[in-house]
């Protein structure tokens, strides 16, 4: 991790169970992000921010949150393709995000895997 990750500076405010949303013209959101390892990605702290997006995202409401959305630059996202959102979805559209799904669970399961 970077040096300004490690130390707290930009995960300092993790402890909010609900983030700040940044707004568009922000500079976080025009830099480039850091990239995590994956004992970064599997740290308490990487996990802490990850719930908290999650959180963050779902009272929004939305179906993604980028780190960099809420003013941390780093390469972390949280996705959530909730059935309710299929119940519009024509039988093709249906097929396409599920392919799609199937696509993101597989990264996120390598991830997870010992």
């Amino acid at each position: 991790m970077a040096e300004s990750v490690s130390s707290g500076v930009y995960l300092e405010q993790v402890n909010q169970v609900r983030l700040q949303i940044t707004q568009i013209g922000e500079r976080v959101l025009r830099e480039p992000a850091q990239q995590l390892s994956r004992e970064e990605i599997l740290s308490a702290k990487i996990q802490e921010l990850i719930e908290h997006m999650r959180e963050t995202m779902r009272n929004a409401p939305g179906v993604g949150l980028a780190a960099p959305q809420v003013g941390i630059p780093l390469q972390v996202a949280v996705i959530e393709d909730r059935e309710e959102y299929h119940k519009k979805l024509t039988p093709a559209q249906l097929s396409e995000s599920l392919g799609s799904y199937w696509r993101t669970t597989q990264v996120s399961n390598s991830l997870k895997a010992a």
